[in-house]
């Protein structure tokens, strides 16, 4: 594997989230308030936040886009007449996380709304085909269609930058702007019925 020249990284947050977000819990709380009128005291139950959090599923708070670099000699990729050549590509690496599997735990008694959320994972890599690009030895760009098996070649190219990713600050990122999210979507609204959110990140 060859490595990597000057990057051109973008960590870019899903800010539009925030709003879906909102809108989701406050359509929920509405519907809510239809079939079940209001006490006298506003209540917020686990089942309500969990419930909330799960209709937004995996939630992408990261992404990168970067390129590299794969070196093949024979036997790796088939091709017509050459035993070694570099190919380049570029990918889009998206990370967040599962907001179903967060942890909520409401204390009536201070009136705080406790969300521990998942580590952030890679939740899809992909490498643009139309990126592929090869070189022989001599840094000569010659015809693509001349290897055989581009799909093996994709397959080796997102297993490298699926390597790549896992090494980044790119699940740092993400584990950070999903707390960021997460509390930026539900303060507002846990105020207004008296509670306060704190929100955190699982260990493991």
């Amino acid at each position: 594997m060859g490595s990597m020249s000057t990057k051109a990284k973008v960590i870019a947050i899903i800010v539009a989230v925030v709003v879906i977000m909102v809108g989701t819990i406050i359509g929920y709380r509405k519907i809510g308030g239809i079939f079940n009128p209001k006490k006298a005291e506003p209540e917020i139950t686990t089942t309500i936040v969990s419930r909330q959090l799960q209709t937004m599923q995996d939630l992408t708070t990261a992404k990168e886009n970067d390129y590299g670099f794969e070196e093949f000699s024979e036997g790796n990729i088939a091709h017509v007449n050459k035993k070694k050549f570099t190919m380049f590509y570029s990918y889009e690496i998206r990370a967040g996380v599962d907001l179903a599997k967060a942890e909520i735990k409401v204390h009536d008694d201070t009136r705080t709304i406790s969300i521990t959320l998942p580590k952030a994972t890679l939740q899809s890599v992909s490498v643009d085909p139309d990126s592929l690009r090869f070189f022989d030895s001599e840094s000569s760009l010659f015809n693509g269609n001349e290897v055989t098996d581009t799909a093996e070649a994709l397959k080796h190219a997102k297993k490298s930058a699926s390597g790549k990713a896992s090494k980044s600050e790119l699940l740092q990122e993400a584990d950070k702007q999903a707390k960021q999210i997460v509390e930026k979507a539900y303060s507002p609204i846990a105020k207004a019925d008296g509670y306060k959110v704190q929100v955190q990140l699982a260990n493991k």
